[in-house]
């Protein structure tokens, strides 16, 4: 993520985000936010909905990383309860539906080519991912769903010759 971003939700929320530049043995949160721009504003929503929680109930929640794994936002925290969860939960499940680079949740994507990765159309061709790059549901119906009903096909007649 970028470092006005990294450092406008640390100053935002001091109380969640202690570890970002503790110890290497004790959080990842030391080496930053671990994902791109797109998602900072899901992640600021995401912040303010735990603060706001943890200050009603009164306990504190830290955050120990954030980062983009198999094209989905992660946020491990300690010290949370179910409610915490739930919000973490949601957040993580929107996040296969806007943009990693701009932020934006139309005609968006998960692509695949080395890393997994949530783009929409416009960043994948102009980014990393040349336009020829096929999403991935493409990619399953084209290549493995052929390769399933050829298999099947050759089982199939396999027994037809027994049975004649």
């Amino acid at each position: 993520m970028d470092i006005e971003l990294d450092k406008i939700l640390c100053k935002k929320y001091p109380k969640l985000f202690k570890q970002r530049h503790g110890d290497v043995r004790k959080t990842a949160l030391c080496w930053g936010f671990q994902c791109r721009t797109g998602w900072a504003m899901l992640i600021d929503q995401l912040c303010f909905k735990i603060q706001d929680h943890c200050d009603k109930m009164k306990f504190q929640v830290e955050v120990n990383t954030v980062k983009e794994k198999f094209a989905g936002l992660r946020f491990y925290v300690d010290g949370a309860d179910e409610m915490v969860y739930r919000y973490i939960e949601h957040a993580e499940r929107l996040s296969y539906h806007i943009c990693e680079e701009c932020g934006t949740m139309e005609n968006v994507h998960t692509w695949t080519i080395g890393w997994y990765r949530t783009l929409c159309v416009n960043c994948a061709k102009k980014g990393e991912y040349p336009a020829y790059y096929t999403p991935l549901y493409y990619w399953y119906f084209t290549k493995i769903r052929s390769r399933w009903i050829n298999f099947k096909w050759r089982v199939k007649s396999l027994f037809r010759r027994r049975d004649k």
